[in-house]
């Protein structure tokens, strides 16, 4: 069976026919790659951006004897889900907070006055047709770089560096425009687009040209962005998760695809290794089927040996050595062979595995740790 993902081919698991687009997990239609898009964003669920789960220096270090176990900045990224998963109460908070900042700045009560109950009622006497000014924060317009961007992503390897090199340095670039950068490189991510991972990595190159800070925050909020859609896919406290309850194929291949792109960010040196390995110990702790096996086999895979055995890293000063990874390895085949054991070989979310299929892969999988 072969080790090797392509993200540009169909995924060859069965019924597994319909392209990466998700919209909800219970959806059960294929729509185009724009609705794949607005499907991952809505897999958010703080606002227009992740929480700030990564520390300011962007660094983490390993004080526990197994990486595999424990990992300081997997443990805060797992510490920072919140406690409520609907968006509604975090709109209404910032939404207080903003009227009260506006009226303390205007020196305007913060009490409502109470309404006379004797007041008579209102009859207006003539009715205006409201006027809407215009509003560029409205028009949802898509970044100016966009097609840049999508050449690139789409493009063929041997054009990514000079693509790359024209995208940073054509258009201005700042802490508000590289956040979206690193969020469309998620979505094209789970769209299973190829080649990806090192076209993001040409680009981190080139915002290191022009200047280290904008370099830092793109790999931050690259990080942020597949972090937290990941945990919505795969972490069954959240509601998008997926279950057997599933019914999208397109949607359970996005999960697949952005699991396999996220492996292939680690092996270009654009995700760190704790909070990485914090996502592998979520996704096994919540596996229930074939899906999951399939996604954990491409995560392997696509990020190598050196999700194990990494070196310690100048970009994002981790503590990483061959010692953490010898005693990881052990513990997660343990953890492994735990988890699988409670499956049947009916487990699928989608489709009826065939005969011996997960046993297959769990053997597959066994020989991938064997390093």
């Amino acid at each position: 069976m072969s080790h090797n993902l392509n993200r540009g081919q169909r995924f060859d698991t069965g019924q597994y026919h319909c392209a990466p687009t998700p919209s909800t997990p219970s959806s059960t239609s294929c729509h185009g790659r724009s609705s794949t898009i607005a499907g991952v964003k809505g897999l958010w669920h703080r606002g227009e951006e992740p929480q700030e789960i990564i520390g300011s220096d962007f660094t983490s270090s390993t004080s526990s004897s197994s990486a595999y176990e424990d990992t300081s900045n997997a443990r805060e990224f797992e510490e920072s889900k919140p406690s409520s998963f609907g968006i509604g109460t975090y709109i209404q908070e910032k939404a207080l907070a903003a009227r009260e900042l506006y009226l303390r700045q205007n020196n305007l009560p913060l009490e409502v006055p109470k309404l006379n109950p004797h007041a008579s009622t209102f009859v207006p006497q003539h009715v205006r047709p409201l006027t809407v000014p215009h509003s560029n924060a409205l028009s949802m317009q898509p970044p100016q770089w966009s097609l840049v961007f999508a050449r690139g992503a789409r493009g063929s390897p041997e054009m990514q560096d000079v693509v790359a090199n024209e995208l940073i340095n054509t258009f201005p670039w700042n802490l508000y425009e590289v956040p979206q950068l690193a969020q469309h490189f998620c979505w094209m991510g789970a769209l299973g687009t190829p080649h990806l991972a090192p076209f993001a990595s040409s680009v981190n190159r080139a915002l290191s040209g022009r200047a280290g800070e904008l370099a830092h925050d793109f790999r931050k909020h690259l990080q942020l962005y597949c972090h937290d859609t990941f945990m919505a896919f795969w972490d069954m406290a959240y509601p998008s998760a997926i279950t057997f309850q599933t019914t999208d194929a397109s949607y359970v291949m996005s999960a697949i695809y952005l699991t396999s792109f996220m492996g292939d960010l680690f092996k270009c040196g654009l995700l760190l290794a704790g909070p990485t390995m914090g996502c592998l110990r979520v996704l096994l702790r919540n596996t229930v089927s074939l899906e999951h096996l399939e996604a954990i086999r491409t995560f392997l895979i696509q990020a190598g040996k050196g999700l194990w055995f990494t070196n310690p890293s100048e970009c994002a000063g981790e503590r990483w050595s061959v010692e953490l990874g010898r005693s990881a390895i052990p513990a997660f085949r343990n953890d492994f062979w735990s988890q699988t054991m409670k499956m049947t070989e009916t487990s699928g979310i989608l489709r009826t595995p065939k005969d011996g299929e997960i046993r297959e892969i769990n053997y597959e999988i066994m020989g991938i740790l064997d390093v």
